[in-house]
């Protein structure tokens, strides 16, 4: 498991977090996940996850195994755009990289960007890849 926080400062923002819903919180946050996991989907990755509670942005990738380098210099890409759109908004960043082997449960933040498909009518299977 590797874990990074960041403390964030800035004034550039497309979206103040501070003076919207919590309900248009979720979908701007969950828009700007979307939008920047687009091509960065490695093949070991089970689950995407976040939370922005408190003005924390909280994203949580979980592995079929160990993440490689390779991993998790690519979902780091992903919550790096996701951050460029809220910068002045945020006042933190933890970013988590878990590796949870199939078919081991995986633990969600509040809002789940993406999750893969394994159920048995897929090739996702630890024997079957």
């Amino acid at each position: 498991m590797s874990h990074k926080s960041y403390s964030l400062t800035g004034n550039v923002a497309k979206l103040n977090l501070r003076r919207s819903s919590p309900a248009e919180q979720d979908v701007s946050i969950r828009v700007a996940a979307q939008i920047a996991l687009l091509g960065r989907v490695p093949p070991r990755l089970r689950a995407f996850s976040i939370d922005s509670a408190h003005r924390l942005l909280s994203c949580r990738f979980v592995f079929d195994g160990e993440p490689s380098f390779a991993d998790t210099d690519t979902t780091s890409a992903v919550v790096a755009e996701i951050v460029s759109h809220h910068w002045e908004s945020l006042r933190g960043l933890n970013e988590e990289h878990l590796a949870v082997p199939m078919p081991g449960k995986i633990d969600h933040l509040r809002l789940v960007i993406f999750e893969r498909c394994e159920e048995s009518w897929t090739n996702w299977t630890p024997s079957g890849r």
